[in-house]
């Protein structure tokens, strides 16, 4: 059984606490695409791969919290290139 989506097409880049790589520039968006491709406010949080425009990756970025703290986690869009998202 496959995927409802082209794997292909997705590429995503995962930092923790702000360190984000110097490979990663964000991509140019307005709420439409956010809402397009994140499916407005979570939680949940849902991704919607055939949303993304060609050259575009996912950044997900998970904040410090206390211990115990439900996990506080920012999405937003990055280019796609190999030293951000590996495509």
């Amino acid at each position: 059984m496959g995927l409802p989506w082209d794997t292909r097409r997705a590429a995503a880049s995962v930092t923790f606490f702000g360190h984000e790589p110097r490979a990663c520039h964000g991509y140019p968006v307005g709420t439409a695409l956010m809402q397009g491709v994140f499916g407005g406010h979570g939680p949940p949080l849902v991704i919607h791969p055939g949303a993304l425009p060609k050259g575009a990756g996912i950044q997900l970025n998970p904040r410090h919290h206390p211990h115990g703290a439900p996990i506080a986690l920012a999405a937003g869009l990055v280019r796609a290139t190999p030293g951000c998202t590996g495509r």
